[in-house]
């Protein structure tokens, strides 16, 4: 028997609300006090839609319970970057050995 993101028994489930709970009330705090400091861009990653969307969303406790950490946690912006693929890995490399991204502030979660 597989023991994954497929389980969907209640005590795996409640333990799921209660960490994806946990990962949401940390990315809000985070942003947050990033929003009150000097950042011009916060970037991350969408990691708790794509927990959230593991979830028996056919049980109404789960799709409650994703309207409720969707009401605090920061929407996702999409951007769409058109270029040819190899184009793009040089920019990046480019932009990591820029001297912004050398001397820009760390942050430690």
């Amino acid at each position: 028997m597989r023991r994954d993101k497929n389980v969907t028994s209640w005590p795996v489930i409640a333990m799921r609300f209660f960490l994806y709970m946990g990962d949401a009330l940390h990315l809000a705090l985070t942003v947050r006090r990033l929003r009150k400091g000097d950042a011009d861009v916060i970037i991350f990653d969408r990691y708790i839609y794509d927990e959230l969307a593991n979830l028996p969303l056919n049980r109404w406790v789960a799709r409650t319970f994703v309207r409720l950490v969707a009401a605090f946690v920061p929407r996702p912006m999409c951007v769409v970057i058109d270029a040819i693929p190899r184009q793009l890995l040089l920019a990046s490399r480019s932009i990591r050995s820029n001297s912004f991204a050398t001397t820009a502030k760390p942050t430690s979660h």
